[in-house]
């Protein structure tokens, strides 16, 4: 009895590390690395571009009205990118909107 459990689960350990050490790839064959290599390059660029590309935001007034005794601005957010040197290469409108209301006063 005891040799067959030894014996059980030494073929439970060869079948679990068999499951394990099988490779990922189903033809058999040995994965082409160039194409990782090329996908590690081309992700490492677009790391390098995004840290010169990261935007700065800013709120800009695109609309004053005044309505029931109020003044109400609209102001609109930007993002605003721009190159290592400094320069403002893109700026892109976002869907974000704020609304400022300012009572006017009757002291004038």
């Amino acid at each position: 009895m005891k040799a067959f459990i030894s014996i059980t689960g030494i073929l439970l350990i060869f079948l679990a590390v068999s499951y394990f050490e099988t490779p990922e790839n189903p033809s058999g064959s040995a994965p082409n690395f160039s194409d990782e290599t090329v996908n590690v390059v081309e992700v490492a660029k677009t790391k390098e571009q995004i840290q010169h590309t990261v935007p700065s935001i800013e709120h800009r007034l695109e609309d004053k009205k005044e309505e029931d005794g109020y003044i109400v601005e609209t102001y609109r957010t930007y993002e605003i990118y721009k190159d290592k040197d400094g320069e403002i290469t893109d700026i892109v409108p976002t869907s974000d909107y704020d609304h400022l209301r300012y009572k006017i006063s009757d002291n004038n």
